[in-house]
C-alpha cells in the first residue's frame, strides 16, 4: 500500500507544470501554415500542451498559404535565433508546386540549427525540405 502511495504521489509530481519563472522559460516557435493534416488544430493543441508544462513560452509564425504575388512571403520573415526552439507543423514545400518558403527563410533555419538551434519536426512536417537546396549545394533533410 504505501509503494503504491508512493508510485502516486511521484507520478503525480511528474504531470505537474514546472513552476519555472516566465524569464527562465524557453522560448519556442511554432512554424506552419499548411500540412496534409488539420494544422490549424495540431498547433492550437501543441502550444496548449507546452505552454500548460509551464516551461515554454510559445508563438506561432503561419506561413504565407502561396508563392504568389501579394501573398506575403515577401514580409514573412521569422527570427528563429529568438528562440531556443522551432517546432515545424509545415509541409508544403515538398512538391514541385507546392509551397516553398522564401530562401531567405530556409537559409536561415539552415544556419539556425547549423549553430545549434533546436528544430523539432512534427509529424507529417518531416517532408516539408524533401527538395530544398542547401546554400552549400546539398539538399535539406530532417
Amino acid at each position: 500500500m504505501l509503494q503504491a502511495a508512493i508510485f502516486t504521489i511521484a507520478l503525480a509530481a511528474l504531470q505537474a507544470p514546472a513552476q519555472v519563472p516566465e524569464g527562465n522559460r524557453i522560448r519556442l516557435l511554432i512554424v506552419d501554415g499548411q500540412n496534409n493534416h488539420d494544422w490549424p488544430r495540431a498547433t492550437r493543441i501543441l502550444k496548449g500542451i507546452l505552454e500548460s508544462s509551464g516551461r515554454f513560452t510559445v508563438e506561432v509564425s503561419t506561413t504565407p498559404f502561396t508563392n504568389a504575388p501579394g501573398d506575403g512571403s515577401d514580409r514573412w520573415r521569422p527570427d528563429f535565433k529568438k528562440y531556443g526552439v522551432v517546432l515545424s507543423n509545415f509541409n508544403g514545400g515538398y512538391r514541385a508546386n507546392g509551397v516553398h518558403w522564401p530562401r531567405e527563410v530556409e537559409k536561415a533555419l539552415e544556419d539556425y540549427v547549423g549553430n545549434g538551434g533546436g528544430l523539432v519536426i512534427y509529424h507529417a512536417a518531416n517532408i516539408a525540405w524533401k527538395n530544398a537546396a542547401r546554400s552549400d549545394g546539398g539538399t535539406l533533410s530532417v
